[in-house]
């Protein structure tokens, strides 16, 4: 039983991943003015200033859910094999993202949602193969 749950855990992280940065790129594309000023605290002027800007770094992140989603279906149609140097690249790219965005605004919510979450995914699709559960 833990086998199994060890061995579907990576999937159940890349979703939640996939989510999270779902999430993310909507709210930078479709609502970047509310998004600035509550997640990084832009003051309402600069968040209508930075729209153009916000709403391709929302592009971007959509990028990163879809590259994620490619990795959940490659993963479950074709194996660890095909899934797992996806989910490097992809779960890597998520957590330096977070951590840039960290060094950047100083704010937490990069660590939390989004480098925390890439580091999750990457760790947890390796640990079935480092436990020989492959």
């Amino acid at each position: 039983m833990v086998q199994g749950a060890l061995k579907n855990l990576p999937l159940l992280i890349l979703i939640i991943l996939a989510g999270i940065h779902s999430f993310i790129a909507y709210s930078e594309i479709f609502n970047w003015e509310a998004s600035a000023v509550e997640k990084i605290g832009m003051t309402l002027e600069d968040a209508r200033a930075s729209a153009k800007v916000g709403r391709n770094q929302g592009l971007y992140n959509g990028f990163l859910a879809a590259g994620v989603i490619w990795t959940i279906m490659e993963w479950s149609s074709r194996g660890p094999s095909v899934g797992r140097p996806l989910a490097t690249f992809f779960a890597t790219s998520v957590l330096v993202a977070g951590l840039f965005g960290w060094f950047t605004f100083r704010k937490q919510g990069f660590l939390t949602k989004q480098a925390l979450w890439g580091a999750l995914a990457l760790v947890s699709s390796w640990l079935p193969l480092w436990l020989g559960l492959d």
